[in-house]
């Protein structure tokens, strides 16, 4: 996955103890400027990674409605 404006693959296998997420953040507030990972990204990462648990838990197929920003247990209409 890449970012709006990024034209390479992001690193791989980045670590918990890497700081340049802390980092860029900590600088963005100072600074005023856009992180590196904004809100959005954070809000898609985080609807993907619980869909992904309750697929698991619920052993089933689950769905994004991106009108609604809901997560639904049948495919939603065109």
């Amino acid at each position: 996955i890449t970012l709006p404006g990024d034209d390479k693959l992001p690193p791989t296998g980045i670590g918990d103890d890497d700081l340049s997420h802390m980092t860029n953040w900590v600088e963005c507030l100072r600074s005023r400027q856009q992180p590196v990972a904004t809100v959005e990204n954070g809000f898609r990462h985080s609807v993907a990674c619980i869909m992904a648990a309750r697929s698991y838990w619920e052993g089933k197929r689950l769905y994004w409605e991106s009108k609604s920003e809901t997560i639904l247990d049948r495919a939603p209409q065109a």
